[in-house]
């Protein structure tokens, strides 16, 4: 929560003024998930209580679990009064490889970094036939055409 401060101020004929402040304060990751897991892509979200401040949220993904070598996203999230949730959706990842992922948060008071968590991508699809033919059938020889996608798909 945001710390509150209160001062009363005595004035002339006995008046009172009484002044309150919220001071801002480092922003805190409450939650986070994966989700979409693919062979070659997988989402992450995080949840955050930012404080009513505005705030710049990071996502890193590498294969090392001390997060050497990560891939980066950065985004700069705004203020809302009752937190917020940023995601990155990641692609280009390796099919059944293990990734491990973190997130943080910053905004003017401070930072805060997250758990890290871990997933593994689904395995590659294998490759399918797709269409073939024989041609130039000889009674000594043939030759084949066989077309087929290695990504798995015909």
């Amino acid at each position: 929560m945001n710390r509150i401060k209160t001062k009363v101020l005595t004035l002339a004929a006995g008046l009172t003024l009484t002044v309150t402040a919220v001071q801002a304060q480092a922003p805190i990751i409450t939650e986070s998930w994966s989700w979409s897991i693919g062979s070659t892509s997988a989402g992450m979200s995080a949840s955050v209580d930012n404080h009513n401040t505005v705030t710049s949220a990071t996502f890193k993904v590498s294969t090392n679990a001390d997060l050497s070598g990560a891939m980066v996203n950065t985004q700069n999230v705004s203020a809302a009064s009752n937190g917020i949730h940023f995601h990155w959706q990641v692609n280009s990842l390796r099919p059944a490889t293990k990734y491990h992922w973190q997130a943080s948060v910053t905004n003017a008071k401070g930072s805060a970094v997250g758990k890290v968590y871990s997933f593994t991508t689904g395995a590659a699809a294998a490759p399918t036939a797709g269409t073939g033919s024989f041609v130039n059938v000889t009674p000594t020889s043939v030759r084949d055409t066989i077309h087929f996608d290695p990504k798995g798909s015909t």
